[in-house]
């Protein structure tokens, strides 16, 4: 699993390298059993403006830069009912 890496601190971290690998499951089959296909489905084609991910231990946000732009990658904590609000570069919690 991504997140079991060293080089791993936190959930950002994780979505700072499944976009930098290009792939949303760069461990699979691994971790993720996958059916072998021609087409990789799982390979990021567009890079996309916001990246989220649940079930994180913090709210917490980070803008990176990669060659196609700068994208917002944001954690939302587990077992949490909030509003998360993106407005550019920014990003803020509301319960």
């Amino acid at each position: 699993m991504i997140k079991n890496s060293a080089l791993v601190k936190n959930e950002l971290d994780a979505l700072e390298m499944m976009l930098r690998f290009r792939h949303y499951c760069p461990t699979s089959p691994f971790s993720l059993k996958t059916e072998p296909f021609l087409e990789d489905y799982l390979v990021v084609q567009d890079v996309p403006n916001v990246m989220v991910t649940g079930k994180a231990l913090d709210f917490d946000f980070r803008t990176v830069q990669v060659e196609q732009g700068k994208v917002l990658l944001v954690s939302i904590p587990a077992n949490t009912m909030a509003l998360v609000y993106l407005d550019g570069s920014f990003a803020k919690i509301m319960t």
